[in-house]
């Protein structure tokens, strides 16, 4: 008799701590679930119709400089930064798209970062004007912590669409279409 008490105590525990682990994955589960939900729902990177109407930035020299997109004429904005392999990845495009539109759009490079910048400027030569966002200056609606971003920004200064990351295939084929222009794809 003492040995079925012992058995059947040694799978009661068994049974409560199997019980008790089970009831824990589920709430890991659950409680993931619920951050991933959470944390989709946080807008990041610049948002369509977001006013940029002024941006408050700094060339590469660090000149300050308040650029005015609501001008007249259209902006298409590229965040990028040197550091970025995607970014490095895009430059053909980038250049393509800057040479293919220069004249029916203002074409301006934005980068998250100045270090590096210079040289990497230099380096890549790239065929439209660069700049940073001006520290200790809120511009909330000038999020470039996502790169590459390329912003295209109406002539009244509101962000009209946003095509985020490397131009993949499908990327390449939106912004082929949008600007009817042709582009060499990734490198």
């Amino acid at each position: 008799m003492n040995k079925l008490i012992a058995v059947c105590e040694h799978y009661a525990g068994v049974i409560a701590l199997s019980f008790i682990l089970c009831v824990s994955a589920g709430m890991n589960v659950y409680f993931l679930e619920k951050l991933q939900r959470s944390v989709a729902a946080i807008p990041f990177g610049v948002q369509e119709s977001a006013d940029l109407s002024v941006v408050m930035l700094q060339d590469v020299d660090g000149s300050k400089v308040n650029m005015r997109l609501n001008d007249g004429r259209e902006s298409i904005l590229y965040v990028f930064s040197p550091a970025c392999i995607y970014c490095q990845k895009n430059l053909m495009n980038i250049k393509a798209l800057a040479d293919n539109t220069g004249k029916s759009y203002r074409f301006i490079g934005l980068s998250n970062t100045k270090q590096n910048l210079a040289s990497y400027v230099s380096d890549t030569k790239l065929p439209f004007p660069v700049y940073v966002k001006r520290d200790n200056v809120e511009q909330k609606a000038l999020d470039l912590s996502e790169t590459p971003q390329t912003i295209l920004v109406g002539a009244d200064g509101h962000v009209k669409k946003v095509w985020r990351g490397a131009f993949d295939s499908e990327t390449q084929g939106q912004v082929e279409k949008y600007f009817a222009v042709r582009l060499p794809g990734l490198s």
